[in-house]
């Protein structure tokens, strides 16, 4: 298999807009408890601790950041079943501690498009950004640290997990 490396965001960065309407509903799959052990009712962003994902972490101070999705599911795939290798068992210890909440955005929400015509706009196919492996994180950490700086809230994306569905 070879690998690609994930192209650097453009200079200036002028991505499609999606506007995600105030009232629309998230789902997030989380610990119930944060890591100073108290409460996560889900709305708790990481401040930027961890491992790195897909679209995090960047910034000094660093942006905090709220992984969430469109369904249940993908919230879902996108956690608990993330890294699981499709048929496989997924053990309870992965799961057991997790919760499902549901949160609904209380402003409009200005998100770079990261899929379909967004893509497009920006010269890329999902598998250059998007459908990438976890080894390309740094890369496309430059690509959310790029649409906060145009004055993005954050990116919508489809799941990797579960494509057809935004995350």
């Amino acid at each position: 298999m070879v690998t690609r490396a994930v192209p650097a965001p453009p200079d200036p960065f002028d991505p499609l807009w999606q506007v995600l309407p105030a009232g629309t509903l998230l789902y997030r799959v989380h610990e119930p408890t944060l890591p100073d052990g108290s409460a996560n009712d889900g709305t708790a962003f990481n401040p930027g601790v961890g491992m790195p994902m897909r679209w995090s972490f960047f910034g000094d101070p660093v942006v905090p950041v709220h992984y969430s999705a469109a369904s249940p599911e993908a919230a879902v795939h996108e956690s608990i079943l993330h890294d699981a290798i499709p048929g496989a068992h997924v053990s309870q210890a992965t799961w057991v501690r997790k919760v499902l909440t549901v949160l609904a955005t209380t402003r409009d929400l200005r998100l770079a498009q990261l899929h379909s015509d967004g893509l497009r706009r920006l010269g890329l196919r999902a598998r250059d950004l998007t459908d990438t492996d976890a080894d390309h994180y740094a890369g496309t950490v430059e690509w959310a640290e790029a649409a906060h700086a145009a004055g993005a809230d954050g990116v919508v994306w489809m799941s990797r997990q579960l494509n057809s569905v935004q995350a």
